[in-house]
């Protein structure tokens, strides 16, 4: 189920790439990481960005990014590094974090991640007084 996203003014559209699933008591997931435990959690995906879909099809590395919610309300990190190259192999890595500049720490700046962020309704602008 896919349902668009309402932007802010100044915001990056990523509504084609970031479904956003609803369901009352939430879905079961599990996010994958290399060389730590996987993270099971009970909640919502909020937002998915792929770099392949702003890079063009004929991509041969690319990243997926991912944020869900948790019934509780923490923030869980998914990144996926994929390729298609026969001699390198992909990767993954997770993170639960508690506010939102624990995500931005995470994912970073990258054009990527903050269409992740506009798609999550996360401001990751350096406030300039």
């Amino acid at each position: 189920m896919r349902m668009e996203t309402k932007l802010m003014e100044g915001q990056l559209d990523c509504s084609e790439s970031a479904p956003c699933v609803e369901v009352e008591e939430g879905d079961r997931w599990v996010v994958v990481r290399d060389g730590l435990a996987d993270l099971r959690l009970t909640g919502w995906i909020v937002a998915e960005c792929s770099s392949r879909e702003h890079s063009g099809p004929c991509s041969i590395r690319w990243d997926v990014l991912k944020l869900y919610r948790t019934q509780a309300g923490a923030w869980v990190c998914s990144r996926e590094y994929l390729t298609l190259y026969a001699e390198e192999q992909g990767s993954e890595d997770g993170a639960v974090c508690v506010t939102n500049e624990e995500v931005i720490q995470f994912f970073g700046y990258s054009l990527v991640a903050k269409r992740l962020y506009a798609a999550a309704r996360i401001s990751c602008a350096e406030v300039v007084a």
